[in-house]
């Protein structure tokens, strides 16, 4: 049997293609660039095939939304798959149409907003169980010591930052809706062997 611990991590740079073409124009240098910055490969040539170099779906996926920042074009998963080389995605790509790339802009601060229809679900459920629901909760062995003020501290600010982490849902003249609270304080319960501390 093989052991695992002995073998090397892969090199996919290694991988790269023997015959090293360089790119021809800026669409290829970009997209050379962006591969490299995906797969962690330093040097890329147009006839290099992007799975042979450690490419999968995910990193496809990550691939795509580079690419609609850079080059301000939707490149579909297919695509990628269609056209696995920088040669062959840079002449697919000169046929589509270019796309402004846009942030989703941030709403404007109101009392509350309104909810989505799965969110509408959730707290419906939520109601008829009056219960916890869709609570995930998980249990993590530490070994040594813990500074818990430093835990309690590290979860505020996770809290202070993530809007979705001091979002209420509140029944306003029947309407569902959601609320944002500013002044949300976390505060984490202790407990020791012998009980709550």
């Amino acid at each position: 049997k093989v052991n695992r611990e002995e073998l090397p991590e892969p090199d996919s740079s290694s991988m790269a293609s023997a015959d090293y073409a360089a790119p021809e124009n800026d669409v290829q240098e970009t997209l050379a660039s962006v591969w490299s910055d995906v797969l962690g490969v330093e040097k890329i040539g147009i006839h290099d095939n992007f799975f042979d170099l450690g490419g999968h779906s995910l990193k496809a996926t990550v691939l795509i939304n580079k690419l609609y920042e850079v080059l301000q074009m939707n490149v579909s998963l297919k695509a990628i798959f269609d056209h696995q080389t920088v040669k062959e995605l840079s002449e697919y790509l000169e046929d589509q149409v270019e796309i402004l790339y846009e942030q989703i802009p941030v709403c404007a601060a109101q009392d509350v907003y309104e909810i989505s229809s799965a969110q509408k679900r959730m707290y419906m459920v939520q109601q008829l169980e009056r219960g916890t629901v869709y609570n995930m909760p998980r249990l993590f062995a530490v070994k040594g010591d813990i500074d818990s003020k430093k835990v309690e501290k590290i979860f505020q600010k996770l809290v202070g930052r993530h809007e979705s982490l001091r979002t209420s849902f509140e029944d306003v003249n029947g309407d569902i809706v959601q609320k944002i609270h500013s002044d949300f304080f976390f505060t984490m319960e202790r407990r020791d062997r012998k009980g709550w501390a």
